[in-house]
């Protein structure tokens, strides 16, 4: 996951924004260049 997360230039982040633990196993995907 993080292999294609960074091959697409994407960032996962926790459900409540950068720097949060995801809950319930959602995340939020961004880009990462923002």
């Amino acid at each position: 996951f993080e292999e294609i997360l960074t091959r697409l230039r994407l960032q996962k982040r926790g459900t409540g924004g950068v720097d949060t633990a995801s809950v319930g196993g959602v995340l939020d995907i961004s880009n990462a260049d923002r």
